[in-house]
């Protein structure tokens, strides 16, 4: 059976020096609040990938992302959130071109 993951969202306020101070997000595993990721950008996206190379946790297990009591994210297999498909139309894809020998 698997375990489910929550991860909770919040803001830490960082100071930049003595006068001034901003916000940062924050993702926080609930189950070991030892493991957070704290930076500006893909905030759950990279705890995920902490969590997935922990190897503890089954890859298929739901990710539940909350701030607060609320949902902000569908539930999401962990494996998904590591590798997420590539949803592009295939105009938009790039070519694989070969590197050319210089």
């Amino acid at each position: 059976m698997s375990h489910d993951i929550i991860i909770d969202l919040t803001s830490e306020r960082v100071q930049r020096n003595s006068y001034e101070y901003y916000t940062q997000p924050r993702a926080t595993w609930r189950d070991n609040p030892d493991i957070y990721v704290q930076s500006w950008g893909l905030v759950v996206k990279n705890l995920c990938q902490r969590i997935h190379d922990e190897g503890e946790v089954d890859p298929e297990a739901l990710v539940h992302v909350l701030r607060g009591n609320k949902p902000v994210f569908r539930p999401m297999s962990l494996t998904l959130w590591v590798n997420p498909p590539d949803r592009r139309p295939d105009n938009l894809k790039r070519p694989n071109r070969p590197k050319e020998a210089s």
